[in-house]
């Protein structure tokens, strides 16, 4: 044996060289192997090579930084390719040069923060004396502040801003907030480009801030339907044909039947206001409570309060506890009982394949709804009286027919509620529209599909309420499949829209009226004209811009949605125009200061009489001069570069030569599925 050893030492030398060459090296080339796999290529930037793990870490940076800073310094996001869109953004800055070191974002944030502290103090003041007050009033309440209290607020809000959260090191946190500065360099060098000059600032500010004072009084169709009658057979299905397709809400007489995307859906509420209602505290866990803050309050030299002055604070305390315990127990009963459900189903990547008649075999909501009651009722919850809480039986809701996404939010309680994915929120309304048979390319994100109830990502509203729910069918944007599914809607547009063209014959005659004999007149003889059965409309004190038609009084005015359109605006500024507003406006004839306009949009006819004008002050230009630049200069840009937005993702793609690779489109998001790349273009 030893000779042997001795005869071929130096070939095993080689060998077992070999060997430990192959031991040090096979784990690393496994592992670079593997990352290969786990972190692929995803797309292509002129030429350069994007991997999964840079667009998913764009997508954190962004996230981070929308959470943290205001909206007015960060750009616009193309919500289904976050990623994307934040890495070339990012990647174009700093390309220009425009990111600095990670202290350059720290010095930014105290460059804004004064007028973050301002707009903070004019929300408060719109929330007491309303919006326009609060505007007008705001720059005067911020320059009265004693300049202490005015610092003390800038360094707080400063402060906030350059602290990093918990789960973010500092370094980190200052480059992102460097590379938010570098982009906000390049996006507002493009936007504050457009060269303004003194003299066309103030001819357009004045153009812009105009308004009228109008005395007006306005009938829609639908308040006169009556005089049209009721349609025959063949003229549903005329006026049907007429706008089948036409978009809802679309076209020249807001009518039309091609039904936006819509849903049927359920959904099961777990009511938390009724849940806290029904639950007795115990009444030792409140004096023990009670005795705890107190000694607490003692050691801290604060004043204590009497028991029985701070007994509904500490019940109420106590109550919303219990609450979360008891929402939370009913959770895991649906969770379980669907879970047991679709325990055996076979998954299609981030979905289940769903067997035929399994929306019929699973148990239904109002099965969950019992279950989770028999189950609140066996769990003990210690600080409740008895240690036990009666759950309120949760509502089952189905609401009838087809919904699209206006009508989804107007559900009540649901229709406002909001989901929870990683640190973002976002709307159930807008939420239930990612479903696999409408947006398959969302899986990856959330895995919603038709039938099959959602269970991991319940909803909440306000309230503290919580909701499970089921998208029951999906339609696509389409006409409906008959004429009987929107009957009754078709009746009433065809009505609305005949006493609309009836109002049309009469608007002339009506403005003349309202001119030689005033509103009130012109009102009653329109409504015996027209051989309406409503009581004559009362005219109404309304304030005309270029912009906006709203309703006068109160802290909040509202639009007038039947004359705030272009048609009534534009008659009323044309007006405007036509006075002096150094003369009294009494010595202008009531008939040149009248209106009278027939807006198909609405199916609306408007007359008015200006009473007074309010032409741009130079104070008043003064104290919006920023924000009417800002304005301004965009509306120079649309003019001269009408394409649009040159840092949305689709122009950023075209610019920058951006090629999807593979299956990138389950990272970068939809736009890049839907959208050809540059070179298929070619």
């Amino acid at each position: 044996m030893l000779k042997f050893l001795r005869k071929y030492s130096k070939w095993m030398l080689i060998i077992f060289g070999a060997l430990l060459m192959v031991a040090f090296t096979a784990p690393q080339v496994v592992q670079q192997f593997g990352r290969g796999f786990a972190n692929p290529k995803v797309a292509r930037v002129d030429g350069t090579d994007i991997r999964r793990e840079d667009v998913l870490l764009a997508e954190r940076q962004q996230s981070l930084l929308r959470q943290r800073l205001p909206s007015q310094v960060m750009p616009a996001i193309d919500p289904d390719s976050e990623g994307l869109h934040w890495y070339l953004l990012r990647r174009e800055a700093r390309d220009a040069g425009l990111i600095g070191v990670a202290g350059d974002g720290a010095m930014w944030v105290e460059d804004f923060a004064p007028q973050i502290a301002r707009q903070q103090m004019e929300l408060q003041l719109a929330q007491q004396i309303g919006p326009d007050l609060a505007r007008q009033f705001a720059g005067q309440q911020w320059n009265a502040m004693n300049p202490a209290d005015r610092q003390e607020m800038v360094d707080r809000i400063a402060g906030f801003l350059n602290t990093p959260p918990s789960n973010i090191t500092e370094r980190e946190y200052h480059e992102a907030l460097s590379v938010a500065r570098g982009v906000y360099r390049l996006t507002s060098s493009y936007f504050e480009s457009a060269p303004l000059s003194d003299a066309r600032a103030r001819l357009d500010a004045a153009a812009l801030q105009r308004s009228a004072m109008i005395e007006a009084f306005w009938i829609r169709g639908e308040d006169v339907a009556g005089i049209a009658g009721d349609p025959t057979e063949e003229q549903i299905r005329e006026h049907y044909e007429r706008f089948a397709s036409t978009p809802l809400n679309g076209g020249e007489f807001g009518i039309g039947y091609t039904l936006p995307e819509r849903l049927k859906i359920e959904y099961i509420r777990i009511d938390r206001p009724a849940i806290e209602e029904a639950i007795t505290p115990d009444p030792l866990e409140i004096r023990k409570r009670y005795q705890a803050q107190t000694r607490e309050r003692e050691a801290a030299g604060q004043e204590v309060t009497p028991f029985a002055d701070d007994r509904d604070r500490i019940e109420r305390e106590v109550r919303r506890e219990i609450a979360d315990d008891v929402i939370r127990s009913a959770q895991q009963a649906f969770v379980g009982v669907m879970g047991e459900a679709t325990r055996t189903l076979e998954s299609e990547g981030p979905y289940k394949r769903l067997p035929e008649g399994f929306e019929s075999s699973r148990p239904t909501f109002e099965a969950v709804a019992q279950q989770m009651v028999e189950t609140v009722g066996l769990t003990r919850f210690p600080e409740a009286q008895d240690g036990s809480v009666s759950l309120p039986m949760p509502e089952v809701v189905r609401p009838e027919g087809w919904l699209w996404g206006s009508e989804l939010s107007q559900l009540d309680g649901f229709g406002r509620a909001e989901i929870s994915i990683g640190s973002a929120r976002a709307p159930i309304a807008q939420v239930l529209f990612a479903v696999r048979e409408l947006r398959p390319e969302m899986g990856s994100r959330l895995a919603l599909q038709k039938g099959l109830p959602v269970t991991d990502v319940p909803a909440t509203d306000v309230s503290g309420s919580v909701y499970f729910y089921t998208v029951l069918d999906v339609r696509d944007e389409s006409q409906p499949d008959s004429i009987d599914e929107i009957r009754g809607q078709l009746i009433d547009d065809w009505r609305a829209l005949q006493a609309f063209e009836r109002m049309q014959e009469f608007a002339e005659q009506a403005a003349a009226t309202a001119a030689e004999r005033g509103l009130t007149a012109a009102a009653i003889e329109l409504i015996e004209s027209l051989g309406a059965t409503l009581d004559a409309p009362i005219p109404q004190l309304i304030r005309v811009t270029p912009a906006a038609v709203v309703a006068t009084g109160g802290f909040q005015p509202q639009p007038i949605a039947a004359l705030n359109t272009e048609p009534f605006r534009d008659a009323a500024m044309e007006v405007f125009d036509s006075l002096d507003p150094l003369s009294d406006i009494e010595e202008t004839p009531r008939g040149d200061r009248t209106i009278g306009v027939a807006i198909p949009e609405t199916l609306s006819l408007g007359i008015g009489t200006i009473d007074s004008i309010s032409p741009l002050t130079i104070e008043a230009y003064r104290r919006q001069a920023d924000q009417l630049d800002m304005v301004l200069r965009l509306d120079e840009l649309r003019e001269a570069l009408p394409s649009g937005n040159p840092f949305s993702l689709e122009a950023m793609r075209t610019r920058m030569n951006v090629e999807i690779i593979g299956d990138g489109d389950e990272v970068v998001g939809s736009e890049t599925v839907e959208q050809a790349t540059p070179a298929e273009e070619g």
